[in-house]
């Protein structure tokens, strides 16, 4: 999966005007938008050509009463990607890294009581 970055993203643009838009080049598997603080989104697409395709078609297009910019987004830290209610499981760290890097779970959504030192004994 890949994810576009839509930026100056007019406020009062919904998720289906979004998905609208975007569908014009590619269709997209989900669409995420900022609310607070607002003005940018993320839309998944199921392959890197697709969303290569979005970003150079919705680059400057007016959307709502703003233009956006678009771009391919980057993955970093813990803001990432949107998560959805579920807990989210990422897994990171190539075959070849050294071994302390080579098991590393990110876990999210996770009870306020639980501790990583309960999480690392079991």
């Amino acid at each position: 999966m890949s994810r576009v970055y839509i930026g100056n993203l007019d406020p009062h643009v919904g998720q289906d005007e979004l998905m609208h838009a975007c569908s014009k080049f590619a269709m997209p598997a989900s669409v995420w938008i900022a609310r607070n603080p607002g003005g940018f989104a993320f839309v998944e697409f199921s392959d890197t050509r697709a969303a290569e395709v979005v970003v150079a078609g919705m680059q400057d297009a007016l959307l709502g009463q703003q233009r956006v910019k678009a771009e391919l987004a980057k993955n970093k830290g813990k803001n990432a990607a949107p998560a959805g209610n579920s807990a989210a499981l990422s897994l990171a760290a190539p075959v070849d890294a050294p071994r302390s890097q080579r098991h590393r779970a990110v876990l999210r959504n996770l009870p306020p009581a639980y501790e990583w030192r309960t999480l690392r004994d079991e």
